[in-house]
């Protein structure tokens, strides 16, 4: 040998295979180790590693079974633990005003109903019926034009010293629409519908 020709490529220094070493250790296993004398082209560390991690020998089936059951129970435990803080925190956000919401409906639908049953053949009071289980449907109501991703209104408070749920629901346009339409056509007919914690439908119009 010449003093010319590149040294001889020295083997690997590689840590002992450790079959448990994916489950207790959260490290990567070390790159092996070249000599200085490294430089062929023909036999590059890079080519050598590439062969050497296609045949490095893989978990027994045992461990992975073990090491995908403890992924699904590690995440069975997160869900299983996170659910009572968001859910619970959620609904005591959002189901007062959800609630408010919920019975501004059922009045103008209520009062709609009891009308078009009172006013047999009446085709006006039904087609407004019609209109308002279409307009006010649960996709509607909770639709994005109302409600941000967060669940907070989008819709203008008048300001004060002390705003409720209720001036909250109170300045809700849908409401305030529909709760007109409700008044005008009943007061077509002779009708007075008032809303004071509940609904009160007289025959007769008071003074």
């Amino acid at each position: 040998m010449t003093s010319n020709e590149n040294p001889p490529l020295t083997p690997p220094i590689t840590p002992p295979f450790d079959p448990l070493a994916d489950i207790f250790s959260t490290s990567r296993s070390p790159s092996p180790t070249y000599s200085h004398h490294s430089t062929s082209r023909s036999s590059s560390p890079h080519s050598h590693y590439r062969n050497r991690r296609a045949t490095s020998p893989t978990l027994p089936p045992d461990l992975l079974r073990l090491r995908q059951t403890h992924n699904t129970e590690g995440y069975r435990a997160g869900i299983t633990a996170s659910k009572p803080l968001r859910i619970q925190a959620g609904f005591d956000e959002s189901y007062p005003i959800g609630a408010r919401i919920g019975e501004k409906v059922g009045w103008i639908l209520g009062v709609l109903g009891g009308l078009e049953k009172t006013l047999v053949g009446d085709v006006e009071v039904r087609k407004l019926r019609e209109k308002a289980e279409r307009e006010l449907a649960r996709d509607e109501v909770l639709s994005e034009k109302w409600w941000d991703e967060r669940g907070v209104w989008k819709w203008d408070v008048p300001e004060g010293e002390e705003v409720t749920l209720d001036d909250v629901v109170e300045a809700w346009p849908v409401w305030r629409e529909w709760r007109e339409r409700v008044e005008e056509v009943a007061g077509k007919r002779g009708l007075v519908v008032k809303v004071d914690g509940g609904v009160v439908v007289k025959d007769e119009k008071e003074a």
